[in-house]
């Protein structure tokens, strides 16, 4: 299969996405974005689990990632 894309190219893509659309609350099915989708509920679990860098914990940040949805 094909190669998967790396951390950096993934932020870059969230980055895109919340230029478009204003945030970072990605659903964890997401018909646009199916991969990014992905990516972002990883990092959500990393975020909790504690096994994220502090280096990707804080591009995170920069851009005001939303570790949490609620959802309702």
């Amino acid at each position: 299969g094909a190669p998967q894309n790396g951390w950096n190219d993934m932020y870059l893509r969230l980055v895109a996405h919340q230029s478009v659309h204003g945030d970072t609350k990605i659903p964890r099915r997401y018909s646009d974005d199916q991969q990014l989708a992905n990516w972002v509920h990883r990092q959500r679990a990393n975020y909790k689990s504690k096994k994220m860098s502090k280096e990707r914990a804080s591009l995170l940040n920069s851009i005001g990632f939303d570790w949490v949805i609620k959802l309702g």
